[in-house]
């Protein structure tokens, strides 16, 4: 009778292992985003120094500090220095998608429309490689603001 309980106690938590690597398996699969470290990660085509090229070429500052000075509440509300904090998504083919703003609550919304504009613009990047392969995978960048007249 202990034998049958003990089998029977292993056959269920197999059958709970199997489902859950099942299930594992679809989630990945279906959303196809990386789990776990790639052997490279995903970074802008032509190196560090482009990608801030090409943020400082294509960040409109003047407009957001406009709206920051067109109303003087937002010194109350906010600090004069806003770090956005962007999430987003390098597919294996290189382009940018799903581009979140991490701390919107905390930053002032100028700022953190003009830098969701700009990562929209991003050309392709390389992608993040695992085993030799393309894949999906998230990555982060953040993007500060000086505002105001100080």
């Amino acid at each position: 009778m202990k034998k049958v309980l003990l089998l029977l106690i292993l056959l269920g938590y197999f059958i709970n292992t199997i489902a859950a690597q099942i299930v594992i398996e679809k989630i990945t699969d279906t959303v196809g985003i990386l789990r776990s470290r790639p052997d490279e990660p995903a970074q802008f085509n032509q190196g560090a120094e482009a990608w801030k090229k090409f943020l400082q070429t294509k960040l409109d500052i003047s407009t957001v500090n406009d709206e920051w000075n067109s109303d003087s509440t937002n010194r109350i509300k906010y600090e004069n220095i806003h770090t956005i904090k962007l999430r987003f998504i390098v597919c294996a083919d290189g382009s940018v998608c799903n581009i979140k703003v991490l701390n919107k609550e905390k930053v002032f919304p100028g700022a953190a429309k003009e830098a969701l504009r700009v990562m929209r613009l991003s050309p392709p990047w390389i992608p993040a490689k695992l085993d030799g392969k393309s894949v999906k995978s998230f990555a982060t960048q953040s993007i500060t603001f000086y505002l105001g007249n100080e």
